[in-house]
């Protein structure tokens, strides 16, 4: 198998997890809240969408700064000159917020960085972040 076969793979398997849990979560609430509450995204490997799969986290429960935006990216190109990052990312998870994070960063710019234009809207803390994935996508 081809390292593009196997992230299809993990791709497509972590889609169908992000799609299950978000079933169990309209069965846990009310329509209502699913359908208000806020949405983000993050821009990620493969591998960390496995771990923030397995933990509810983003990030996987790595300690230091966790960014997250509203913005939605359809080109991990634009992802990455939009929002400074320091590589390439894979994919897009989309999610609402499960917990208070403290933001030090409340939908603030992005400034440019790593080669980055940026300009992106970013939300950022110290803090954990928990998780109700809604899906991920691959990005082009």
């Amino acid at each position: 198998m081809t390292p593009d076969e196997l992230k299809k793979v993990l791709i497509d398997g972590l889609g169908s997890v992000a799609g299950k849990t978000a079933v169990k979560n309209v069965a846990k609430g009310s329509i209502k809240e699913v359908l208000t509450s806020p949405t983000y995204y993050r821009y990620m490997t493969v591998s960390e969408a496995q771990a923030v799969t397995e933990t509810g986290m983003l990030r996987g429960l790595r300690e230091g700064k966790t960014y997250y935006t509203t913005n939605l990216f359809s080109s991990a190109e634009s992802a990455k000159s939009k929002l400074a990052l320091e590589f390439t990312p894979e994919v897009r998870m989309k999610f609402t917020i499960s917990n208070e994070p403290k933001l030090i960063k409340n939908g603030t710019f992005a400034e440019p960085a790593y080669g980055g234009k940026g300009g992106g809207i970013e939300f950022m803390t110290y803090d954990k972040v928990g998780v109700e994935i809604i899906d991920i996508s691959p990005l082009k």
